[in-house]
Formats: structure tokens, sequence, C-alpha cells
């Protein structure tokens, strides 16, 4: 709880440092402000080209082929009868 309330914090403080830096900017020389964004548009540039960080495998991943086999999995008739002799063999 403490910790989503001190990210709402933090959002908020953000929020508020983006509308301050807006208004700042505003007031700047049309000239300073065009710097600003080819500046901006370069930082954004050379960050988009970085390849993106890979996501760790998921545990569907890691444990596929686990359970693989060689063998073609059992037909619909095989596997009603083998729990048909699992349901005798447990209400004996």
């Amino acid at each position: 709880m403490l910790c989503s309330i001190h990210q709402s914090d933090a959002r908020e403080g953000m929020a508020m440092r983006y509308h301050e830096i807006v208004n700042e900017i505003r007031q700047w020389p049309l000239d300073q402000q065009l710097l600003l964004l080819e500046e901006m548009t370069r930082l954004l540039r050379v960050t988009l080209a970085q390849p993106a960080p890979s996501a760790p495998p998921t545990a569907s991943l890691l444990w596929r082929g686990v359970l693989a086999s060689d063998a073609p999995s059992p037909t619909d008739a095989e596997l009603q009868q083998a729990y048909t002799e699992y349901l005798m063999t447990k209400y004996q």
C-alpha cells in the first residue's frame, strides 16, 4: 500500500513538473523552442534506435517440451478407455 501511495505521489510530482516545464518553455523565444525540439527529436531517435530489452521467458516457454514425447498423442477413444479404467479401479 505504501509503495502505491509513493508511486502515486511521484506521478503527481512528475505531472506538476511537466506542466511547470511546459509553461516555462512557452515563455521562451521561438528559436530557443526550436532548438529544444531538435534536441528532443535527436534524443528520441537515439533511444528508439536502441534494441528493446528482451522480456524474460515466461514459464510456459521454459516448460515447453518438458512433457513432449516422440510417441503420438492418445486418441479420444484411448483417453476415454484409460479414464474408464481409472474410475473402475477407484470405485471398486
